[in-house]
């Protein structure tokens, strides 16, 4: 580590964006500011959501969970997810 945010190898530093239902036109906008757009997709039939709410109820779809924090502790939660190591979800619980 360099003590600064970024590369600390001379590169250019990669700015992203995650998106849910990203306007059109948005990316091409983003990637000639140098910024890289993460989109998802999120369906909301109720067909859908009841078979994954059945899925979860039966337990054949369970979330990994990496660690779960207090709401007062985001910070920490934060500095966990820069890390770029946690595997599965991190969670805030109020």
């Amino acid at each position: 580590m360099c003590g600064r945010p970024g590369p600390c190898n001379g590169s250019k530093p990669r700015h992203e964006l995650a998106l849910t239902g990203a306007p059109d036109g948005l990316r091409a906008a983003a990637e000639a500011a140098g910024v890289r757009i993460a989109t998802t997709a999120v369906h909301t039939e109720r067909a859908w959501l009841e078979q994954i709410t059945h899925l979860a109820a039966v337990k054949a779809v369970v979330p990994e969970v990496a660690q779960i924090f207090d709401l007062a502790d985001a910070a920490q939660a934060h500095r966990l997810i820069e890390t770029g190591h946690v595997q599965g979800k991190v969670v805030l619980r109020a």
